[in-house]
């Protein structure tokens, strides 16, 4: 069931049309709305490469002179976004580390499962060398010039 639309001026437009027309509000998932308007894909495809070359202004200290930048964080979003649907995403890995740092009476060899859990997991020893890390700096944060009183 395509709707057929006008080719929309702007994406304004057509979330209007979506709003206001009964026959799109009826789809149930997004994908469905998608199907519906012919020419969504296409619309959001050349946004996405609109931001490829999107900038952000700001006002220089001093002056009321509005100045113009790239903006990096949106240009990268759009190219990861395009170039994983053209090349596909990379395979990706979610590493669940769970371990019980604290001794416990009945746990008589939780210092040696420990280690081996360490001596397997990179991920452990990253968590555990940024968390030292943490802690010496907030030491040495801590450390105060001597107390001046007598």
């Amino acid at each position: 069931m395509d709707i057929a639309l006008q080719p929309p001026s702007d994406a304004d437009e057509i979330a209007t049309r979506i709003e206001s027309d009964p026959r799109l509000a009826s789809a149930a998932t997004i994908r469905e709305l998608i199907d519906l308007i012919p020419n969504a894909r296409h619309i959001a495809v050349a946004a996405v490469f609109r931001c490829l070359s999107a900038r952000k202004w700001y006002f220089e200290k001093g002056s009321a002179v509005k100045k113009f930048e790239p903006d990096f964080k949106t240009q990268l979003d759009a190219a990861k976004l395009l170039l994983s649907y053209s090349d596909g995403l990379p395979a990706q890995t979610t590493l669940n580390v769970n371990a019980d740092l604290g001794k416990k009476s009945a746990d008589v060899d939780g210092e040696a499962q420990f280690d081996a859990g360490l001596a397997s997991s990179p991920a452990l020893r990253d968590s555990l060398r940024r968390r030292l890390e943490r802690a010496e700096s907030a030491q040495k944060r801590t450390i105060t010039a001597p107390d001046p009183s007598p």
